[in-house]
């Protein structure tokens, strides 16, 4: 093997394109077991989900940002509301607001990323992160059998983070991850305008 070859290796086995990796393919057995309709395996990954999520964030704020980690993001995200139908099928009629709600907080950051910037975009808002582990956690409670409150609660709190994350991305001219909150990107551009040209 050439050494050329050997380095493009070498790059893509790093920290951050393993738990990248692991984190999308937690998301799909996370849809495989909700359509067979085994709740407590959905809860079981969706946990495991939220800690190599943790691990990814981590891995991002150490300065090892996977190429990956948006679209691990992504299908970590996408998962949820899905998963959530297949396990109870009623949950969009019964608890409708709840429900599309998550959809589009889910939805409206990635969409006006890649409007914006015509990528996935990076790894959200702090608010949004923490947010998202919160909606997986109450998921996993639904899944289990639990109150919906927890839901409610977290679905909630991921519709003002995805606003949250819209508007860092309307002061962006391009993705920046070290930026992880609204007053931080009001900082920046305040501060040092010069690093927001494009």
């Amino acid at each position: 093997m050439s050494d050329r070859a050997a380095a493009g290796l070498d790059r893509l086995w790093t920290s951050g394109n393993l738990v990248a990796l692991a984190r999308m393919l937690l998301a799909a057995a996370l849809l495989v077991l909700a359509f067979l309709g085994m709740p407590r395996a959905v809860a079981a990954v969706l946990v495991i989900s939220l800690a190599c999520g943790i691990a990814g964030e981590r891995l991002a704020a150490g300065g090892r940002l996977s190429r990956w980690s948006s679209w691990a993001r992504l299908a970590g995200s996408a998962c949820l509301p899905l998963a959530a139908f297949w396990l109870r099928p009623d949950l969009p009629h019964v608890e409708a607001v709840t429900f599309w709600s998550l959809v589009a907080a889910i939805a409206a950051p990635f969409a006006a990323g890649f409007i914006k910037f015509g990528a996935i975009a990076g790894p959200g808002a702090r608010a949004a992160v923490i947010a998202s582990y919160l909606a997986g956690g109450a998921v996993a409670l639904v899944a289990a059998g639990g109150s919906m409150w927890p839901l409610r609660a977290a679905t909630a709190l991921l519709a003002a983070a995805a606003l949250e994350e819209i508007a860092v991305m309307a002061l962006l001219p391009r993705p920046m991850p070290e930026v992880t909150s609204l007053p931080a990107a009001l900082r920046l551009r305040r501060d040092r305008p010069a690093d927001l040209e494009e």
